[in-house]
């Protein structure tokens, strides 16, 4: 169960701050080469959070889908 908390967080986490970086652009002018910038470097910290918590989830669920069929 703690595990599965901490799964959760981290995801929230991760929409949490897609959605700072969404209010942060909405609240620009414009799109310029500062803002661009800012999203590739936030954008590329989410997207290797969420490739570790894609392995993560793989894990969890190959071991459970070996766990069920040798069950059975």
């Amino acid at each position: 169960m703690v595990e599965c908390e901490l799964f959760l967080g981290n995801l929230r986490s991760q929409l949490c701050d897609l959605q700072s970086l969404v209010n942060y652009l909405e609240n620009r002018d414009g799109v310029g080469y500062e803002e661009y910038s800012y999203s590739f470097a936030r954008l590329q910290e989410v997207v290797k959070r969420l490739e570790e918590l894609k392995k993560l989830s793989s894990r969890r669920g190959d071991a459970n889908y070996l766990r069920a069929q040798w069950l059975n």
